[in-house]
């Protein structure tokens, strides 16, 4: 659920960590007033790693839903869908 890691971006691009879970389904969740992870970084996040998953032809198994709440582990306004999609 809530993978948020104190300190990664200073040893890891948080692009690359997350494309290592492709091409297996990967829904990413983030909120507008999210004080530790942006909406607006994870959005650029999430396009490179789309670009991946595109390129593997994956594209179907990979989502993003920006809520309007700040960081909380699960919202899932959108994940079940995504997880009945792709499950």
């Amino acid at each position: 659920m809530c993978n948020y890691v104190p300190g990664l971006p200073a040893i890891a691009d948080p692009a690359q960590v997350a494309a290592l879970v492709a091409p297996r389904a990967l829904f990413v969740e983030s909120g507008l007033t999210d004080d530790r992870f942006p909406a607006r970084s994870a959005r650029v996040v999430w396009q490179q790693v789309a670009g991946l998953y595109n390129h593997m032809g994956a594209s179907d198994k990979i989502g993003l839903d920006v809520c309007n709440h700040g960081h909380r582990c699960f919202f899932g306004k959108q994940a079940i869908n995504f997880l009945k999609q792709v499950l």
